[in-house]
């Protein structure tokens, strides 16, 4: 244009491959999201070094994770690369009967397995306890079976997982804490 903006619509292959005219190929295959979006900024500035490198996406891919663990029916969810692990379980308790832990799911990724605990990222806000899910995930879902039910002067009176080595004051916490009128 006569602005001297270029707008490009590319894909990106099934190995991960994006080929920028000017600039190459770059492979942003198992990559995060911002760390693909970096890469190909880097990789942009470096013939351009002066340009403003904008890049937004029209389509995602999609994939399916395998997920797996007592009573689950469908063992796959197809999902894309922006979802985390919240979506999983919030995915499959709108169709499951069964309780399963929120405080207990593993992801095996690769030879590692990490377990997460969802409530860390809902009640405390910890985004490392609420990853991204990424191709070739597997995502195991443990039935509910140690839990705590508080009731009384708390702001959030329910059933929670109890974790191991977890205190009374731990659960209050997570259960916003004692109301004003409570005798704490």
């Amino acid at each position: 244009s006569s602005d001297g903006s270029v707008l490009l619509t590319l894909s990106v292959s099934p190995i991960g491959d994006i080929l920028i005219p000017n600039v190459g190929n770059i492979n942003i295959d198992n990559l995060t999201l911002s760390n693909a979006i970096n890469k190909i900024k880097t990789k942009c500035k470096e013939k351009y070094a002066n340009a403003e490198i904008f890049v937004s996406l029209q389509k995602f891919r999609k994939f399916k994770v395998q997920i797996f663990g007592a009573g689950i029916k469908n063992g796959y969810l197809t999902i894309t690369p922006i979802h985390r692990l919240s979506h999983i379980y919030g995915s499959i308790m709108k169709e499951s009967n069964n309780l399963y832990s929120i405080r207990n799911i593993e992801i095996i990724r690769g030879d590692f397995t990490s377990t997460y605990d969802l409530l860390d990222f809902f009640i405390f806000g910890n985004e490392d306890s609420n990853p991204y899910i990424m191709q070739n995930d597997k995502i195991k879902l443990y039935l509910r079976q140690k839990y705590i039910t508080i009731s009384g002067g708390i702001n959030l009176q329910g059933t929670y997982d109890n974790k191991k080595n977890e205190t009374l004051d731990n659960i209050i916490e997570i259960a916003g804490g004692f109301t004003v009128n409570a005798d704490s």
